[in-house]
């Protein structure tokens, strides 16, 4: 039996720009190993082993797995890691995981103006791009791109109290696909209103609008 807490990892790096490990060796993790969130990314990786440590003392069989979860995971970077000669083994999920994350669209407030409230928040900000597909698609295929445009501004929307009864019910009651989005949507996690510098596809319109995700 394994207990592990899958909410603490043993690196964290935030919002960072080609940030290098050279010769880590990581033996044990209670979550993932390397976790990056945001920013720039073009992180490197060179001789690094995520690897079971030894076998404790007084133990008669090795250890198990090396971290309880990912070895590896970025999430919304602008560039993906570079590794180079790096050994992973017997991480109780990816070795390495590179990813982004759908924002469902809740409402259309003005000509190119949406709020979007997403699966897990690492930000949005002006410039940068976004690719919009549809959502609740079937399982044999993946999202067809409808559009993109760039941010032109971005705002943090707090505390459901500030936001009208309609407003959080969608987010209450908005289901995402299981292939693309794995889990209900929760309404704690703080949604964005964000405006476009051009429309980012012609048949979206407000009574429309939770039709799809980006």
């Amino acid at each position: 039996m394994t207990i592990c807490n899958g909410y603490s990892h043993a690196i964290i790096v935030d919002g960072s720009l080609a940030t290098t490990f050279y010769g880590l060796k990581l033996l044990a993790s209670p979550g993932m190993g390397i976790l990056e969130n945001g920013g720039a990314g073009g992180m490197v990786l060179q001789n690094v082993s995520i690897v079971p440590g030894p076998r404790p003392a007084g133990a008669t069989t090795d250890r198990l797995v090396s971290t309880n979860s990912d070895g590896t995971h970025f999430i919304t970077v602008e560039r993906g890691p570079t590794i180079q000669d790096c050994t992973f083994a017997n991480t109780s999920d990816d070795a390495v995981n590179v990813h982004g994350f759908y924002y469902y669209v809740v409402q259309k407030t003005a000509p190119r103006r949406y709020v979007v409230n997403p699966k897990w928040d690492i930000g949005l900000m002006a410039g940068h791009h976004r690719k919009l597909r549809e959502r609740n698609v079937p399982v044999t295929r993946a999202p067809m791109v409808c559009g993109s445009s760039t941010i032109s501004s971005a705002r943090l929307l707090f505390a459901a109290a500030s936001m009208p009864a309609n407003f959080m019910a969608k987010l209450r009651t908005a289901a995402f696909s299981s292939a693309a989005h794995g889990t209900r949507r929760s309404a704690t996690i703080p949604s964005h209103e964000v405006g476009l510098q051009k429309p980012p596809w012609p048949w979206i319109q407000a009574a429309s609008a939770n039709r799809s995700t980006w």
